[in-house]
Parts: C-alpha cells; structure tokens; sequence
C-alpha cells in the first residue's frame, strides 16, 4: 500500500509502549485495530523534549535551543 512510511517523532515513551505492545486489552481493542493500520502508514520514534522541531512552537526553549530548531525548520 505505501512505500515508505513517514517518521513520526514523539516524546511521550508511553505512547511508544502502547504503538509496540501487539495486545490489545478489553479498553483498547478499537483503538488497537487503528493502531496496526497506522504503524503501516508512520514510523515512531522517541526523541527527547526540545530535539523535536515542533517543540519550538509548543514549548519554552533556550535561546540556542530556539535557534536550533529555528533552522531546522527553515525560518529565517
């Protein structure tokens, strides 16, 4: 169906668990259904808090964190 999947870059390692576990419990079997469709369409991986380029939008920052990020998503 797709080539390639996409990278999703999270910091929550908890949501990362629940991505990997391959049960499903009695709360989540909707959700685990999705889960196995999208873990075909992205690819999770952790990164730490302030290292993800959105962080820059979400989070206070450091002024050399900020510019780093800053460039990295390309705003001059």
């Amino acid at each position: 169906m797709f080539e390639e999947s996409m990278p999703l870059r999270v910091n929550y390692q908890a949501a990362l668990k629940q991505l990997d576990d391959e049960r499903a419990s009695a709360k989540a079997k909707q959700i685990d259904v999705r889960i196995k469709f999208v873990t075909k369409i992205i690819r999770p991986e952790y990164r730490e808090t302030g290292s993800i380029p959105a962080d820059i939008l979400t989070k206070p920052l450091a002024v050399p964190k900020w510019d780093t990020l800053r460039q990295v998503i390309r705003v001059n």
